[in-house]
């Protein structure tokens, strides 16, 4: 019904697949104990954990960063797309869980193959 007052067919929604991601109950224990990268846009904290079959992810983005939701998640669904690629090559990263916690709206204006260069530059 709504295709045809609206053109949705070139909406892609990112969604990052269920086996990438990291449960939520997790992510307290994630943030105290893991291994901390920093840089000026975001910080990963990791746990490396050779028993699970892929790495396993998350994103936590504050209001403090930006007040509109749009930009927060324009900022998750560009992150989730490098995300996503990343999970389907298991060789650009070691397996573990990985905790993304933005720290800049810088995030949201860059191109996803920069946002992937300073992922792998941090971690790898």
């Amino acid at each position: 019904m709504l295709s045809c007052y609206f053109n949705l067919s070139f909406t892609k929604i990112t969604v990052l697949p269920k086996i990438l991601r990291l449960n939520s109950s997790k992510i307290p224990e994630l943030s105290r104990f893991g291994m901390k990268y920093k840089c000026d846009l975001f910080d990963i904290r990791v746990w490396y954990e050779s028993k699970l079959p892929n790495s396993l992810f998350a994103i936590s983005i504050s209001t403090k960063i930006d007040k509109r939701a749009v930009i927060r998640n324009r900022i998750k669904r560009k992150l989730r797309a490098v995300l996503q690629e990343i999970g389907n090559d298991s060789k650009k990263i070691k397996i573990g869980s990985y905790l993304f916690i933005i720290r800049n709206v810088k995030l949201a204006y860059m191109k996803n193959e920069h946002i992937l260069y300073e992922v792998l530059k941090l971690i790898s």
